[in-house]
């Protein structure tokens, strides 16, 4: 059996016994504990991103984390004081940080404006047959396609009601007519 000749640098998957591991090994020749993957979760809080940091003179590696908005320290593991604290997104909407003093909402189905605040009343496409809707107060207004009419847009419009084939017979389809 052939032995396979030493690398020069730590290459993880490419030996069957460091597919396991192999987050867990660090350095050019696999020497060090990876700072960042040594306990059985992660070291960074809150979403935080675990770098390695080598320092020269020092021959262990150490770690750094890199905060999301919203948290600082060491691991992450303390809160900002940001725009998203005081809850200004209404009816279920999500608050993601822009800046520490801003904001925007996600808002839930149903829901729109800055806040949240509207009812989105097309937001169950009340409007059929391909028409446009808007929300109008407290209530929703269909632009309908061509071919069609009504409140919701259901109804077919009678094309041929104008008598549009001169010297044909007319036939109204859905939507349109030959």
């Amino acid at each position: 059996m052939k032995l396979p000749r030493p690398r020069k640098s730590c290459i993880p998957n490419q030996d069957v016994q460091l597919r396991v591991v192999h987050r867990s090994l660090w350095g050019e020749y696999c020497q060090h504990l990876n700072p960042c993957h040594t306990g059985p979760g992660p070291r960074c809080q809150n979403g935080g991103s675990c770098q390695v940091r080598v320092s020269e003179g020092v021959s262990a590696p150490s770690f750094t984390c890199l905060c999301p908005l919203g948290f600082s320290a060491s691991l992450c593991e303390i809160p900002i004081a940001n725009s998203c604290d005081r809850r200004p997104c209404l009816n279920g909407g999500t608050c993601s940080l822009k800046s520490l003093d801003t904001y925007q909402c996600s808002c839930a189905p149903g829901y729109t404006g800055k806040h949240c605040e509207k009812q989105d009343h097309c937001a169950s496409q009340p409007c059929r047959n391909g028409a446009e809707c808007t929300s109008v107060g407290d209530s929703y207004k269909c632009t309908c396609a061509p071919g069609f009419t009504g409140v919701a847009c259901k109804d077919d419009k009678d094309e041929c009601k104008h008598k549009p084939c001169r010297h044909g017979k007319c036939h109204n389809t859905h939507g349109s007519y030959t």
